[in-house]
């Protein structure tokens, strides 16, 4: 199986990416991206029952694998890290979000360590 996805912009794959992290992307436009749906639905297995053959077996592995590896090379920066924050404080839990900072052994946003941005962004996605 292939998969080719084209994007526009930076701004766009990295909605894309998001998207695929389970997190709303941000200032992203439908065109040009692919739905979780869109990723795993699969035209001829649909209409059959699926799962039941060898072959929709297979199909599922690979998508699963794919999901995988997307969710593995998502990654982040401060700026948007900060933005996910200001967002969520803009919405009212200023105290949450301080809370989620204290929580990485520190009071400032900037003296987190950027591999831990993933799973920051993770639990921000649950406030």
């Amino acid at each position: 199986m292939t998969i080719n996805v084209t994007f526009e912009s930076i701004e766009e794959m990295k909605g894309f990416a998001a998207m695929m992290a389970g997190q709303p992307a941000k200032g992203t436009t439908r065109r040009g991206t692919v739905s979780k749906k869109e990723l795993t639905e699969d035209p001829i297995t649909s209409s059959i029952h699926e799962g039941t053959t060898p072959e929709a077996e297979a199909d599922e592995d690979v998508k699963e694998e794919i999901k995988e590896e997307i969710k593995e090379e998502v990654t982040y920066t401060l700026v948007d890290v900060r933005g996910k924050l200001s967002e969520l404080q803009k919405a009212g839990k200023k105290e949450k979000v301080q809370a989620l900072i204290r929580s990485f052994d520190t009071d400032k946003l900037s003296k987190i360590d950027p591999a831990l941005y993933p799973e920051l962004m993770k639990k921000a996605g649950g406030l």
